[in-house]
């Protein structure tokens, strides 16, 4: 092991150190990236990631057009990433979004979109932490 500095970026996530010793993780850039490469960058911002009374049922119809060529698994997976990393508040609803895998229907499709309208305001959002007196343990496998 070196030191090579102090860390700024490592798997599309953003370090940063403010005053204080806080230090935050953000992934601002890759939930832009993620915006852009689903053609959802200048969609109209939406405050709560879902709407009210969403019924998202199991789809037992054929795919529409609309559903099979949207690549919702590819969606699906890049906001794992964004959840697991950095972003533990959108939890819930990508892992419900994740159980139609499968067969993504109308409702779940809307419901993705709908998702990215609230990242598209809370992109900016990141983890805090700050200094203790205690020393920080790492444990690996």
């Amino acid at each position: 092991m070196d030191d090579r500095g102090r860390l700024e970026g490592f798997l599309g996530i953003d370090f940063s150190f403010g005053e204080k010793g806080h230090y935050h993780m953000s992934q601002e850039r890759y939930t832009t990236k993620i915006l852009r490469k689903f053609k959802m960058e200048n969609c109209k911002p939406a405050a709560t990631p879902a709407g009210k009374g969403i019924q998202l049922l199991s789809n037992n119809n054929t795919e529409t057009d609309d559903t099979k060529n949207y690549p919702y698994r590819e969606a699906i997976g890049g906001l794992l990433y964004l959840m697991t990393a950095t972003r533990p508040d959108i939890c819930w609803t990508v892992s419900k979004l994740s159980q139609y895998l499968n067969n993504p229907g109308k409702p779940q499709l809307e419901a993705l979109k709908r998702w990215f309208r609230y990242i598209q305001v809370t992109k900016h959002y990141k983890l805090t932490f700050t200094q203790s007196r205690g020393n920080l343990t790492g444990y690996c496998d």
